[in-house]
């Protein structure tokens, strides 16, 4: 009974251990950065809204302004996503312009 169970245990170990070799944490921030573009895409109307920018003069702070417009009376979990999105993205690239500096420095 102790060897069933320890096998098992130690199945799901190797299983979450080479998950981990296989799939880096970059990976893991683009598989949430895709998932959390569907849910956008799931809920906005992206042709809408770019037709409706079409019909706003080409000045640029009429268009800001109706992207903030629009960006605010949106629903919350458009806006969360929209934040969650920007955040990781930042995080992201923050952290690779961070190792490519430091990688710069190391080679002086």
């Amino acid at each position: 009974m102790g060897t069933q169970l320890e096998n098992r245990i130690m199945r799901r170990v190797y299983f979450i251990f080479y998950c981990r070799k296989a799939i880096g944490k970059f990976a893991l921030k683009i598989y949430l950065i895709l998932l959390l573009l569907w849910g956008l895409f799931h809920n906005i109307s992206f042709v809408s809204v770019f037709r409706n920018t079409k019909s706003i003069a080409v000045d640029v702070g009429s268009v800001s302004s109706f992207y903030k417009y629009a960006f605010i009376h949106t629903e919350f979990v458009v806006q969360t996503i929209s934040v969650a999105i920007i955040a990781i993205l930042a995080f992201t690239l923050g952290n690779n312009l961070k190792g490519l500096l430091y990688k710069e420095q190391q080679d002086r």
